[in-house]
């Protein structure tokens, strides 16, 4: 009987082995590389040689803008400035002029074609626009442009169109000819690391792949634990098992430190608890500040929009509630949050506007506008 056990066990044993061998053949032939396993949604990817482009950089100004020599498509034609939007000059015009100040959803994403986005579909409604909205945009780059360009443009409204979703920041870099992210086959890289140091495209791919990956997110660990790990991480199977147990090491980490969190909590629940969120919030509305007081100083109406992040990304942390809690002082122009649905964005990650959430936010914008004139 013990020998018939042996024999079964034996069989359990093979069968398993050569199961591992087939679905480690499958995952290498569909294109899996042992020792990495990419979390999606932060747009980051292994690659086995860097390739960096330049259609987006920093200028001698430290502001992050589009290169007007490449050959981008027909429909997005930048101007001398490096923006998608007519030249910046004084003009001579009885439509109202509007300076749009924003990131990657005021630049056009995901309009197909991008002249189908909010900021040109509000110009096509005779309106004069500057658009100044550029991917990874950020608040100190949104009042810098404004102290740039309001004195010569001399418009009659400055339109910060802010994304609650990722423009909360601290203190963002603006080093001239420091490239804010690196273009590259692996995904934009943000150029700085935790402590602030400029970091050359290899060595921020080196940087921040490591924290991209499922199978490698242990802050601390032992001999045992990276012996272990390496072991691991010499298959594809191994590495998706590393990463299961990572992952399921980080949800206990952090549920328990919501646990604390809710524990120490003020009884006011928008009171802020992390030092770096103040320390952003800080940064943004002296951002705002700059924004507001070039705009009066230029007889400008200064305009905060809020644009709504995807459905299945709204918090506590991005609510019209929290926002307008936390920047007392500047009014918010904002849209129904229930007047945008899932139909209105591309799906998460990704998250931005479609054409129909563009057309909405645009006769949000125009409707707004107007009212106020």
């Amino acid at each position: 009987m013990k020998r018939g056990f042996i024999l079964n066990f034996g069989l359990v044993v093979c069968s398993i082995v050569i199961c591992l061998i087939v679905i480690e053949l499958l995952l290498r032939f569909a294109g899996k590389a042992p020792g990495y396993i990419s979390r999606y949604h932060v747009g980051y990817k292994h690659v086995e040689q860097l390739e960096v482009d330049r259609f987006f950089y920093t200028d001698d100004e430290g502001v992050f803008k589009a290169d007007p020599k490449h050959p981008w498509p027909q429909e997005c034609s930048i101007n001398s400035d490096g923006f998608r939007s007519i030249e910046f000059k004084h003009y001579e015009t009885e439509k109202t002029k509007i300076l749009f100040l924003g990131d990657s959803y005021t630049w056009g994403g995901e309009a197909q074609p991008l002249t189908n986005s909010f900021v040109d579909i509000v110009t096509r409604n005779d309106f004069l626009t500057f658009n100044t909205g550029i991917p990874c945009g950020h608040p100190n780059q949104y009042a810098y442009l404004a102290e740039k360009y309001v004195p010569t443009l001399k418009p009659d409204i400055v339109a910060t169109m802010f994304f609650r979703g990722n423009d909360i920041l601290e203190a963002q870099p603006m080093l001239p000819n420091k490239n804010l992210f690196h273009i590259t086959n692996a995904g934009w890289l943000y150029a700085f690391d935790h402590k602030g140091n400029y970091m050359s495209p290899q060595q921020t791919y080196d940087y921040y792949l490591p924290k991209t990956n499922l199978a490698f997110i242990e802050e601390t660990e032992g001999l045992f634990h990276r012996v272990m790990r390496s072991v691991f991480l010499k298959s594809v199977v191994g590495s998706y098992c590393w990463a299961g147990l990572s992952a399921a090491k980080e949800k206990t980490r952090n549920i328990y430190r919501y646990v604390r969190t809710v524990k120490s909590v003020a009884k006011d629940h928008h009171t802020i608890q992390d030092p770096r969120r103040k320390k952003a919030l800080s940064n943004v509305r002296e951002c705002f500040s700059r924004i507001k007081r070039v705009s009066e100083q230029h007889g400008a109406r200064c305009m905060f929009f809020l644009i709504p992040p995807h459905p299945e990304l709204r918090d506590k942390n991005n609510s019209i509630e929290y926002n307008k809690y936390n920047f007392r002082g500047f009014s918010f122009y904002h849209p129904s949050p229930d007047s945008f649905t899932d139909q209105d964005y591309v799906d998460p990650p990704d998250g931005h506007f479609n054409n129909s959430g563009h057309k909405k936010y645009a006769e949000f914008i125009i409707t707004t506008v107007r009212s106020i004139k």
